[in-house]
């Protein structure tokens, strides 16, 4: 996921996950994969464009091959947009406990 690292690297991306259905499978489950991306700030959703950093991760890749050769094999079916209300973690734990 170098693109994500990138992005991630200028800003753009908090975190990234990718994640594979493991159950139900069959053709008529829907997506297999899910993609769920953190920004810090609102604006970064719209400023989040995975292209430029293809092409400064990958410089000698041919993207319009490339994407002759994914067409018609990936489908973007669905998007959502949620704020994060909050995160529990052993660190944020520990931080509400030291305030205590």
């Amino acid at each position: 996921m170098p693109v994500a690292q990138k992005a991630a690297s200028e800003g753009l991306l908090n975190d990234m996950t990718l994640a594979r259905k493991a159950l139900p499978k069959g053709t008529k489950t829907g997506p297999s994969f899910i993609e769920i991306r953190m920004h810090s700030k609102w604006e970064n959703i719209e400023k989040f464009n995975p292209f430029p950093l293809m092409q400064k991760v990958h410089p000698n890749v041919n993207f319009e091959e490339m994407g002759a050769k994914f067409d018609g094999k990936v489908e973007m079916t669905h998007t959502e947009v949620y704020e994060l209300i909050g995160v529990i973690t052993p660190e944020t734990v520990a931080a509400a406990d030291k305030t205590k």
